[in-house]
């Protein structure tokens, strides 16, 4: 759901796709709505791992739940530099600015975020990352989206080349690649797959060609 009320009573499920131990132990705490003790075991993980997604997207979701609007707004927008076509990321930073609001200026960085979301042309869902020692294999799936404007015009679809980066626990680029999106009308679906090469591999990132 892309429209305003969705972006405010948007129910988000926490990714259960964890690779590490303390994104498992934060996902039980999750499901008990322990939400203070999931955050905690989420922020080990980055503390190890910081650009760990599923760690982010879960601790966001723990904020989400917490409503800690401050926290969740500075974890979604982290989220959104590692994974910005994700489909649920822009309106976690909805909800945070939402839930922060104390002024008209806040109010308006909720307005932005929800215009921003709404004139996104595409998602993009990570559906497996693997590591070795000695390279990482990442698929995904992207689906087109009816975009429009802040004046709510149509905004038409184009081909965009996503560059795929992956990076060791340092956040220092191991190796990187670049993906050709074609033209996606709404709901028109693009497989993705990703092959590199590089060792320590640990987390992925990707983000539009300029």
């Amino acid at each position: 759901d892309r429209d305003v009320t969705g972006v405010q009573t948007c129910a988000l499920p926490i990714c259960r796709h964890c690779n590490a131990d303390m994104n498992g132990v934060g996902a039980r705490y999750f499901a008990d709505k322990n939400y203070p003790a999931a955050a905690e075991a989420f922020k080990q993980m980055l503390a190890i791992d910081p650009n760990n997604h599923d760690a982010l997207y879960n601790l966001a979701m723990s904020y989400y739940a917490m409503k800690d609007g401050a926290n969740l707004t500075e974890t979604a927008q982290k989220l959104l530099s590692i994974d910005p076509y994700g489909a649920n990321n822009m309106k976690l930073l909805a909800n945070g600015f939402q839930l922060s609001a104390r002024n008209m200026a806040d109010t308006n960085k909720w307005v932005e975020a929800v215009t921003r979301m709404q004139a996104t042309p595409m998602s993009v869902a990570v559906t497996s990352f693997m590591a070795t020692k000695d390279g990482a294999k990442l698929a995904a799936s992207v689906t087109g989206l009816a975009a429009t404007d802040a004046n709510e015009k149509p905004v038409a679809p184009k081909p965009v080349t996503l560059t795929f980066e992956f990076m060791d626990k340092s956040g220092a680029v191991v190796a990187s690649k670049d993906v050709d999106v074609p033209t996606l009308a709404a709901q028109a679906k693009q497989d993705v797959a990703v092959e590199v090469q590089g060792a320590n591999i640990s987390s992925w990132r990707y983000k539009p060609k300029s």
